[in-house]
């Protein structure tokens, strides 16, 4: 492991202090830091008394430092820089003069680690990136700081990004923002445990299989993963294994505390990419960006579907119960909603992940690494892509027959170099199972949207994923069908009503893959009373660049349901009770 680490972190330890700023406690921060994207902007512009970009970005600087100190959530700070500009911000549009920068004017906005803000560094927890410095700002940054808003830190991410335990050797691990003993999910792990913890306005996110919505559901934050090309790729960014890979669209997104915070920041980054500097940057961002004018949907009495159960790994009671909970919800407003789909095959979505992911056999992703230590949450994906022929052909024996899993087997096997002729075997495959999907989905059934759990799981122990990193498949089912998906927080885990009932392991008899079954549930990753308290979450999604619609169906979901403990200056306000 690389000598330098010691000096990041300290680094970073320095940089979260800098600079001193006035103490102020929890409580008189709270209205700034439980303030929408819309009222930071409209406070600002109007005047209200209290109100400068100075003011807001102070607060959410306390929050971040408090947030980091309980999470480990921060990989780098901008403070000084961000300061600056909410000054500059003051001067030039002066609080009260009705002039704003932008529809972002003064909005703390926070970025994912392997976003590159001019010369700063994105190591993404890998050593051989320390010292790189970017060049530009990433295009969302961009776009970001054209609107007006300040960004003023980085958040953690797992190693390689290709995980959803966030740790990694540089910067550590991230933990839960209710559990410690929890991760917060990955790979945007950082960026969610730092909105669950009031210490961003919104964020911005990556994913490829999930890892926008894994850290929602885990941290019990709203996130949005577009299909590719409504939200601007970056071209500015450090990202291993996207290098030369486009089988399966990886893309930025926006997280936040709000369904609400979610559709302005998405409407404002479309809307604004169409239109920076007279539409060169859409022009030059090519296919990376498809120019669709922002839809203002009229609410109907949508059609859902759902599902609690995939068919390849059973979700927890906890899970079940929070897709339970929103149907619920929705039939006692009138709307329908279809239980079963038993067309939907996570399973296969996953082998075709599973297959283009590895075809190099991950050489790609894990070049940059070279004598770092793996994280163990790699194990699963580098042990099928890389065991010899014959050794592989023995384990998956073993898997099928003496084990009783034919899906562990046929994942396993799946791994491992692809020639070209192979990959084109694949294309085929995939294109053929989108459609099969869109038929049922779109044509016989006639859904307008789904609606399942985010994983079978909320967020596990530190040091429970190495076995069970298959658990995404929930989430890249939908990745391999580029449909656009939204996850909000539902519930929280309950001793009592989520604990395993007698009947459960008579129950997966039979039944999806046995190996992750075991590790899951016999092994005890899923622990009800361990996980008391952690939030739940669910997605629902729609078809290709149905984001405006998918936001539409987030906001009715987050009223039926009515209030809950999560959102905008909740977790401030029960520091502040605790305080006083």
């Amino acid at each position: 492991m690389s000598a330098l680490i010691p000096s990041v972190r300290l680094h970073l330890a320095q940089t979260v202090l800098d600079p001193p700023l006035p103490t102020v406690a929890p409580a008189d921060d709270l209205p700034y830091l439980s303030a929408s994207i819309v009222e930071i902007v409209e406070n600002i512009k109007t005047g209200k008394p209290g109100w400068t970009a100075q003011r807001v970005l102070e607060a959410f600087i306390r929050s971040s430092r408090r947030a980091h100190e309980r999470t480990n959530c921060l990989t780098g700070t901008l403070y000084p820089e961000a300061l600056a500009a909410a000054k500059a911000l003051d001067t030039a549009y002066p609080p009260g003069s009705g002039r704003v920068k932008g529809l972002l004017h003064g909005v703390p906005i926070s970025i994912k680690d392997h976003l590159g803000i001019a010369g700063g560094e994105g190591t993404i927890g890998i050593t051989s990136y320390i010292g790189k410095k970017f060049e530009r700002d990433a295009l969302i940054v961009k776009v970001l700081k054209e609107q007006g808003a300040v960004v003023y830190v980085k958040t953690n991410v797992p190693q390689t990004m290709l995980a959803f335990e966030c740790s990694n050797p540089i910067f550590g691990a991230t933990t839960n923002p209710y559990n410690g003993d929890h991760t917060s999910g990955g790979s945007s792990g950082g960026e969610a445990s730092l909105l669950a913890q009031d210490g961003s306005a919104a964020g911005i996110g990556s994913d490829v299989g999930g890892s926008l919505r894994i850290p929602a559901h885990y941290c019990g934050v709203y996130s949005l993963k577009p299909s590719k090309g409504r939200f601007p790729q970056s071209s500015y960014s450090n990202t291993p294994g996207a290098a030369g890979f486009n089988s399966v669209n990886s893309v930025l997104g926006p997280m936040a505390r709000s369904v609400d915070d979610l559709e302005v920041l998405t409407k404002v980054v479309v809307e604004a990419m169409d239109q920076m500097d007279g539409g060169r940057e859409r022009k030059i961002a090519g296919d990376t960006f498809i120019a669709i004018p922002w839809r203002n949907t009229e609410e109907r009495k949508y059609r859902f579907g759902y599902w609690k159960e995939d068919g390849f790994v059973k979700a927890s009671p906890a899970c079940q119960r929070a897709v339970g909970m929103t149907v619920d919800a929705l039939r006692q407003k009138g709307y329908e909603c279809i239980e079963g789909l038993s067309f939907i095959l996570v399973f296969r979505a996953m082998e075709i992940f599973a297959v283009y992911t590895s075809a190099d056999r991950y050489n790609t992703l894990t070049k940059p690494l070279k004598n770092d230590k793996r994280e163990r949450s790699m194990f699963l994906p580098l042990l099928s892509a890389r065991l010899p022929w014959l050794l592989k052909v023995m384990v998956s024996w073993l898997f099928r027959y003496a084990l009783g899993d034919h899906i562990m087997a046929t994942l396993l096997r799946s791994g491992g170099h692809k020639d070209t002729e192979a990959i084109m075997r694949w294309n085929v495959k995939k294109a053929d199972f989108t459609l099969e999907i869109r038929e049922k989905w779109f044509q016989e059934l006639n859904l307008d949207f789904i609606i399942c759990p985010t994983q079978a799981t909320p967020a596990m122990a530190h040091g429970k994923t190495w076995n069970l990193s298959p658990l995404a498949a929930a989430t890249i089912f939908f990745n391999i069908l580029d449909f656009t998906v939204g996850c909000l927080p539902v519930t929280r885990v309950s001793s009592s009503l989520d604990a395993l009932p007698s009947t459960w392991k008579e129950d997966l008899k039979g039944r999806g893959a046995p190996i992750l079954h075991d590790a899951l549930y016999n092994q005890k990753a899923y622990d009800a009373k361990q996980m008391e308290g952690l939030p739940v979450g669910i997605q629902i999604a729609g078809s290709n660049w149905e984001e405006e619609d998918v936001l539409k169906a987030m906001k009715i979901v987050d009223e039926a349901l009515g209030k809950r403990d999560f959102g905008r200056g909740q977790w401030t306000a029960q520091v502040a009770k605790e305080a006083s």
